[in-house]
């Protein structure tokens, strides 16, 4: 694009807006607003902390609209002084020069574009021909970033030449709408480099920030006199990270120089993560704002605070070998949270935990130690989590001095809660040890008071506050996180460590002797000659979903139990698992007692070992007195030991007769109905017999079994018809009850196809 063709479109915008009686600009005014030093913006070569020193700003623009731009570098390293990025990549560069796009001074850069007389600058411009984001860079002339600007108030005219250095003093970006109206709110950025010239101490930056955070909430940032030197600023929800542990580390950092380049010390394995890089699903870079946000942003850049997730199902799942385990819950959205796990005496250092977490189940392992490492003694304890929205870190990386104090304030929280403060920051800047063993010394001369305020936080906005105030250089090759955020719900649990107590619903057993009504029908069935076929099937493995169903029919029918039952279990741990699933009924009511482990990854239609029916019918019954099993010499010690002594007490269960009780053999269909009906006391000795009113005997083809024909006689073909039957008050087989009851299964079971 030639000169002359950018100078045309700059008079053609003028007469657009020329009826605008209040023109504002967008930049770097917003930075020197407020007193205090002049905040240069960085664009070399250096880092900090892995961050490249070149401030990329974007701006939301609508199909019609006019953007305005200027800077006070007209002689750039590369000759390319504004570089403007459109939505589609495409890139643009614009040559500043005295007669245009040229900031000379603090009042044009207040004024902004000229018009009206109003002492603006002769700014670069263009109309979007639709909507969307573009970005600018702005360029400075030293690309090697040697030396550092000369420091001095804002209220004092910056140069224009090449005594900038590696920064541009003063940049603006303004948007008007079609109507020539002023936008303001629509410039932002993923982080601000910036450069002071040098220390003041006091009183030095003072520009105020507005964060919003990727779930919409807003926060006012007042830098408060910070005096950071050069610095860079940006908001994401993790602030440091511990690598070793994978979690928000909430602590401090010291760093380390290379040359121009400062980076955080390697031997803690401790990092941050560049603003400039995408977000991911657990790492997320907020958007820093000049002004509060427009109301007309698109919707993906949301303003209005989404409420806390809720979260349910907290659990701890302890591993086999009993060394350590892990802790699940369920989250309705994604969210970061704390998890704290409280021994509850001075033994032991309770152990704090802090991370994103993702809509749906939500996973953290758990070695079994405490925070010093101690193996932590078998026994009960606690566990809390505590859910967050708006999670705003704050690090400020090689800031040497904050001598006011920092000041964040919510603007939009989405209720009220009680206790809660919309100006309350967090920090801990107390000696620590780093994940991997490394200790971190803490300094003492200029350190914050408190030292920690990481767990009830500080006011920042309350009369006399000062929060995270530090002096004497304190900050100096420091990272130091600050964070902020919207208290959600919190979810507190018992877990036990070592040999858990089998955990009962409501420790009453539920007697289902006597029950008269069928609990297994078959599979699919056929036509054969116009008559119902349907395979019985008694050596296939029993599977989970088949075990869950049988108990579950019987409930449904000799209790009321399930009466108010609605499938409110959601089935996460299952695989392919949908609520249309025939067995999604039995499944979801049996899991919601505790029954299955919790592991994901379990098949529905997966056969299942004699340990595992153990644990699901004690659970089902509600079997809670314990047992012996010294008899079993297989059991002791195993996951299922506690299940298979109280079946075996009951007498539900037997062993092998050689003294062992084989808790990893798969069971078939056989074997599980032959232990349902003895606790159904299905039997002739109970008064149930396999012949109906008349004397008429019943044989698999009364149910038109086809494959039972090779089991006759076989010790189990007896208890498969029992199972399959249903009796009348005399204990006698009525056909027509069946028939009936299968009907009934049908309806409840949408459909099923295994009976």
């Amino acid at each position: 694009m030639t000169k002359k063709i950018l100078q045309t479109l700059v008079v053609t915008a003028v007469i657009v807006i020329a009826a605008a009686t209040s023109v504002l600009a967008e930049g770097s005014r917003d930075l020197v607003a407020n007193g205090g030093y002049r905040p240069s913006l960085e664009w070399n070569t250096s880092t900090l902390a892995g961050i490249a020193r070149q401030t990329t700003l974007e701006v939301y623009v609508q199909k019609g609209e006019s953007v305005y731009f200027g800077s006070s570098v007209k002689e750039s390293f590369d000759g390319k002084d504004i570089v403007v990025i459109a939505p589609d990549g495409s890139e643009t560069a614009y040559d500043v020069t005295d007669t245009i796009g040229l900031i000379k001074n603090t009042t044009m850069e207040a004024a902004g574009p000229a018009m009206n007389g109003n002492g603006g600058y002769s700014a670069f411009s263009f109309t979007a021909q639709d909507d969307g984001i573009w970005k600018f860079q702005f360029h400075a002339p030293d690309a090697a970033g040697t030396a550092d600007p000369i420091i001095r108030t804002v209220d004092k005219n910056f140069p224009t030449d090449k005594t900038q250095r590696a920064t541009v003093a003063a940049w603006d970006i303004s948007v008007f709408g079609t109507d020539g109206a002023y936008k303001t709110g629509r410039v932002f950025t993923n982080y601000l480099a910036m450069n002071m010239g040098s220390n003041k101490v006091a009183g030095a930056l003072n520009s105020i920030l507005y964060v919003l955070t990727k779930d919409g909430y807003l926060y006012k940032t007042d830098m408060n006199g910070l005096d950071p030197f050069g610095f860079v600023f940006f908001a994401n929800n993790r602030g440091l990270i511990d690598n070793t542990s994978g979690n928000t580390s909430g602590h401090y950092a010291p760093c380390v120089k290379n040359g121009l380049n400062l980076d955080i010390a390697q031997n803690l394995d401790i990092s941050v993560v560049d603003p400039s890089k995408p977000d991911t699903d657990t790492y997320i870079t907020h958007r820093v704002f000049f002004n509060v946000p427009s109301a007309d942003l698109p919707e993906s850049i949301p303003t209005e605070a989404k409420a806390p997730a809720s979260v349910s199902k907290l659990k701890y799942t302890q591993n086999d070998d009993a060394d350590g385990g892990v802790f699940t819950f369920k989250a309705s959205r994604a969210l970061t949270f704390d998890m704290d796990i409280f021994f509850d005496n001075d033994e032991y250092e309770d152990i704090h935990v802090s991370r994103p977490g993702t809509a749906g189940t939500n996973s953290v392992d758990w070695d079994g130690c405490d925070a010093a490492g101690n193996k932590v003694a078998d026994g009960e304890y606690t566990v809390r989590i505590r859910t967050k929205s708006g999670e705003y870190h704050f690090s400020m990386i090689d800031v040497e001095n904050n001598p006011n104090g920092i000041k964040i304030e919510l603007q939009n929280k989405p209720y009220d809660v009680a206790g809660y403060y919309e100006d309350t920051i967090y920090y801990n800047c107390a000696p620590f040890t780093a994940a991997n063993g490394q200790a971190v010394p803490g300094r003492t001369k200029g350190a914050p008071s408190p030292i920690d305020a990481s767990e009830d936080g500080i006011r920042s906005m309350a009369e006399g506050a000062e929060a995270l105030k530090y002096t004497s250089g304190w900050g100096n090759e420091y990272v130091v996180d600050m964070w902020t955020y919207f208290p959600g719900e919190t979810s507190v649990a018992s877990f036990n460590v070592g040999k858990t107590p089998t955990p009962i619903p409501t420790g009453t057993e539920i007697d289902v002797s006597g029950c008269q009504f069928a609990y297994i029908f078959g599979y699919e069935p056929g036509d054969e000659d116009g008559k119902l076929v349907l395979p019985l099937a008694p050596m296939d493995d029993v599977t989970r979903e088949q075990v869950a169903a049988m108990p579950v029919r019987t409930l449904e029918q000799a209790t009321d139990l399930l009466d108010d039952y609605d499938d409110s279990y959601e089935l996460d741990m299952f695989v392919s698992m949908k609520p249309s699933r025939w067995s999604y009924h039995s499944l979801s009511y049996i899991a919601s007692l505790g029954a299955f482990d919790g592991e994901s990854g379990l098949w529905p239609d997966a056969a299942i070992t004699r340990g595992e029916v153990a644990k699901l019918v004690s659970f089902a019954l509600n079997l809670s007195q314990m047992g012996d099993i010294s008899d079993f010499t297989d059991v002791e010690g195993t996951k299922y030991a506690d299940y298979i002594a109280l079946v075996y007490e009951a007498g539900y269960m037997n062993g092998n007769g050689d003294g062992t009780f084989s808790p990893d053999k798969i069971m078939t269909r056989a074997e599980f109905c032959t232990m349902f009906n003895n606790i159904l006391g299905r039997s002739e000795d109970n008064g149930f017999y396999l012949e109906t009113p008349d004397g008429t005997p019943i044989t698999h083809a009364t149910y038109y079994f086809t494959d039972m024909d090779s089991h006759v006689g076989a010790w189990y073909y007896e208890e498969m018809l029992y199972a399959t039957s249903a009796f009348d008050d005399d204990g006698y087989v009525d056909v027509e009850t069946r028939l009936a009851n299968i009907r009934n299964i049908l309806d409840k079971y949408n459909g099923q196809t295994e009976y």
